[in-house]
């Protein structure tokens, strides 16, 4: 019985000893990434996922986060391989989406933005109350296009319900004009 119980442990000392073994691993570049996103592409069309730091931060203002939080100059030197002379970049959250195209030389040429069911400024939220009494914001939809950094054409859809009745009411910020689009 002692020869048994000496030959375990003799054996359990050996095996992680002639386990051991040097492992050489390849150089990791290691750097600082206050946001996380997952890139995905398909041609040169690339989309990044985002994960806000608080719940609205992209929709408040996805310009504003794009450039706080996008280096494109980095990103065009990463695809200088793949001789490109535009390039699309989309930054998806869940609620919307903004659409960016790019020059060769990291000019920003068009943008598209589309959210839904966001918070509504407060300017606009109060011109609704005032106008639509007694109806409640059921959905909303935010769209903004524009050329060379700057918002051309804003406007928002609203559908709003008051018992069984609706309306769709769409708000062009452009023109600060609201229109009804329907009523049933």
């Amino acid at each position: 019985m002692k020869t048994l119980i000496f030959s375990l442990v003799l054996l359990m000392c050996l095996v992680p000893a002639s386990s051991q073994e040097t492992v050489g691993l390849s150089e990791n570049t290691v750097s600082y990434a206050p946001y996380s996103s997952n890139l995905t592409n398909s041609g040169d069309v690339y989309s990044f996922s985002i994960n806000e730091i608080y719940n609205g931060e992209f929709e408040l203002n996805p310009l504003t986060f794009m450039k706080k939080n996008f280096d494109v100059n980095h990103f065009i030197l990463e695809l200088k391989d793949k001789d490109l002379d535009a390039c699309q970049v989309s930054f998806v959250s869940r609620k919307g989406m903004l659409k960016v195209d790019f020059d060769k030389e990291g000019k920003m040429v068009k943008m598209y933005q589309r959210f839904r069911n966001i918070k509504l400024p407060n300017d606009l939220s109060h011109e609704i109350y005032r106008d639509y009494k007694g109806w409640n914001i059921v959905k909303s939809l935010h769209i903004a296009r524009g050329r060379d950094g700057r918002i051309d054409k804003e406007f928002y859809r609203l559908k709003l319900e008051n018992g069984n009745k609706t309306k769709i009411v769409r708000i062009d910020r452009t023109k600060a004009t609201s229109v009804e689009l329907a009523i049933n």
